[in-house]
């Protein structure tokens, strides 16, 4: 008796932690999908302009690490003592109240990139990071420098409105919260 009450006590603690994984379900019962955390981009003339949509909060710390394809790799990272909120980043100026400490090299395009890892939070703890391929904003930004359209990962070019109504739903912008799951 003793002794299958200890297994049913050890199968029970077993199972425990993969039920608690089962909680992230829709009502049907099938897993929530994890959505893709993105940062929005866009080209007006050779800048690379970043947002994050809803306002990063805290953020003394902002790493941009740009990779192409060969394994090249730049990166850049501003930093402050007192904690900002960020919504727009521009590659290569240091938001108000931020210092570089690691500045970009002399003669740095941003077109000879593959792809922009964008990481920003308080310290070496991130609140934030996406990783964003660079070549449609690269061929198309110019295009959309006056339309106010905004490439974003797997979603192309979006108004403001736009990447608002799909924030949550299709992607999660680089500060957004991730969804409660039930």
């Amino acid at each position: 008796m003793h002794g299958r009450l200890a297994r049913r006590a050890i199968v029970a603690a077993a199972l425990a932690p993969v039920l608690g994984g089962l909680t992230a379900c829709d009502p049907a019962g099938a897993p929530l999908p994890e959505l893709p955390k993105v940062a929005a981009l866009r080209a007006p003339a050779s800048a690379l302009e970043v947002l994050t949509g809803p306002p990063c909060e805290g953020v003394t710390r902002i790493r941009l690490m740009f990779t192409s394809d060969d394994g090249v790799i730049v990166r850049t990272v501003a930093e402050s003592v007192q904690p900002h909120t960020v919504e727009q980043l521009t590659v290569g100026t240091a938001p108000e109240g931020f210092t570089v400490t690691e500045p970009l090299p002399a003669g740095f395009d941003w077109r000879e990139f593959d792809e922009l890892s964008v990481d920003v939070g308080p310290g070496e703890g991130w609140v934030g990071h996406a990783t964003v391929p660079l070549g449609e904003v690269a061929a198309d930004g110019g295009a959309h420098a006056d339309d106010g359209a905004t490439y974003v990962p797997d979603a192309g070019w979006l108004s403001a409105d736009e990447i608002t109504a799909r924030d949550g739903e299709e992607f999660l912008m680089l500060c957004t919260p991730e969804p409660e799951r039930s």
